[in-house]
């Protein structure tokens, strides 16, 4: 399959309209059925995965188990085939909405509701997933898309089972397809037994859509920043996040035990937590997003895996992350992970690093007062670190830039992006981003004392 609008697929049942998506997993495509007349979906094996076997097979149980799924919360999946180039083709229902994750772009308010129903509707999707046997392993927002209750009478379907695993308790006959000791998914959404390099069953996915719910709730991620950078992965693995000090009471217990780091003191399943946090947020009468004041505020030193590598792997921000089995060090590391343009911009492309226009996330927020930075142990790391502890006084600005620029402030040079927590004085700054071929963009920020500010600007658009 070529891939350009207007060829024909599939011996003349398909026309290609456009092409709507591309990542490490597949190509998918906005086409014209001509027997029904309509539009459909269309995943499409990328061309160099015609001779990978491994590939192939997750392709094609894709395909084949979410078919099995009858379910209003869950995309529905028409026909699976494979074409005269021997790429596989998926077709799906085209669905008119938006991402969860450009509904949050977007600054559209969200009330108690809206967010108490969303995430109801997304774990009775994932439920009926699950009870097939079907681990999601990547919910997030980009992977939650609002629709209208008026066309499909539901808010909510849950897409993309491209790294779906299966669960071995329902599923035994099934070899996994995932490599020893390799976790796959998004890293500001992995659950703690992911960052273990444990098997994966149902709780991973309860814990990630927690995850959602917090962020929906405070209006900020609860790990990675905007981009899943900058802050570490391993925070995870002993307690839960900080900003359920944010949330009252009843809430806070309901979303606290799906996040509890140890996945048997989570609910029995998703649908139970999805319906405890929608009776929750009811009960509570809250207005959202919650004020920022956490009732705890200082981040806890917490013991971690080592981190052997961190590998490129799929579309919108999913990354393979290679972890070691052995016990938990005393240490704390953080995980960076190594871009280095310009020879690498593709591997920023499939991380997802730089994925929105220029703008001051309103994921990103200032660290607690007093709060001990985690980094890397090195030199450089060691420097931050004590700079950000030295002063209150000082703002800090986290650059990125798509698909990678050489960052200037005021003037003076301060490295090429990605640029974790550059300390600068408050007050008004210019930022010079500059691309040996896309140009020179500049923007100015004004920044509060100890304020961290993140920009993303996509240089590849006008």
């Amino acid at each position: 399959m070529k891939g350009i609008v207007g060829e024909e697929i599939l011996n003349g049942k398909y026309k290609i309209v456009e092409q709507i998506g591309r990542g490490g997993f597949g190509r998918v495509f906005r086409a014209h059925q001509v027997a029904l007349q309509r539009d459909v979906a269309i995943k499409a094996s990328m061309p160099e995965q015609r001779d990978n076997l491994v590939m192939r097979e997750r392709f094609r149980r894709e395909a084949v188990l979410v078919a099995s799924l009858s379910h209003p919360n869950v995309v529905v999946y028409h026909v699976f085939a494979v074409d005269e180039d021997c790429d596989m083709i998926l077709v799906m229902e085209y669905l008119h909405g938006r991402t969860l994750l450009e509904v949050i772009r977007s600054g559209e308010p969200l009330t108690a509701e809206d967010i108490a129903t969303i995430i109801l509707e997304a774990a009775r999707g994932l439920q009926a997933a699950h009870s097939i046997g079907i681990v999601h392993r990547d919910i997030k927002p980009s992977n939650l898309l609002m629709v209208s209750p008026e066309r499909y009478g539901v808010r909510v379907k849950v897409i993309d089972f491209g790294i779906l695993r299966l669960d071995p308790s329902l599923r035994p006959a099934l070899p996994d397809l995932t490599v020893s000791d390799v976790v796959v998914g998004t890293p500001g959404y992995l659950s703690p037994e992911a960052l273990r390099g444990e098997p994966l069953d149902a709780r991973a996915d309860e814990y990630a859509l927690a995850l959602v719910a917090l962020e929906l709730l405070t209006g900020k991620r609860a790990y990675g920043g905007p981009h899943g950078m900058g802050e570490t992965l391993m925070l995870r693995l002993v307690r839960p996040p900080p900003e359920l000090g944010l949330l009252p009471k009843g809430l806070r217990s309901v979303v606290g035990k799906a996040l509890n780091p140890d996945p048997s003191c989570r609910f029995d399943d998703v649908l139970s937590f999805g319906v405890a946090f929608h009776d929750a947020v009811k009960q509570s009468k809250i207005v959202v997003p919650l004020p920022d004041k956490p009732k705890r505020n200082r981040l806890f030193s917490l013991p971690v895996l080592s981190v052997i590598a961190v590998l490129a792997g799929v579309a919108s921000g999913t990354v393979a992350a290679m972890l070691s089995k052995m016990g938990a060090p005393s240490k704390v590391e953080e995980l960076l992970l190594p871009i280095r343009p310009p020879s690498e911009p593709a591997l920023i492309e499939r991380l997802g690093l730089a994925e929105i226009p220029m703008l001051v996330s309103n994921l990103s927020t200032s660290e607690p007062s007093g709060a001990t930075k985690v980094l890397s142990k090195t030199k450089e790391g060691n420097r931050v670190q004590a700079q950000a502890q030295a002063s209150n006084e000082e703002a800090y600005l986290t650059i990125n830039a798509r698909p990678w620029a050489q960052v200037l402030i005021d003037g003076r040079p301060v490295g090429n992006t990605p640029l974790l927590r550059v300390p600068v004085k408050p007050g008004r700054h210019k930022v010079t981003f500059v691309h040996p071929t896309l140009g020179t963009r500049q923007t100015v920020v004004e920044l509060t004392p100890s304020q961290t500010l993140t920009l993303s600007p996509r240089l590849d658009e006008d």
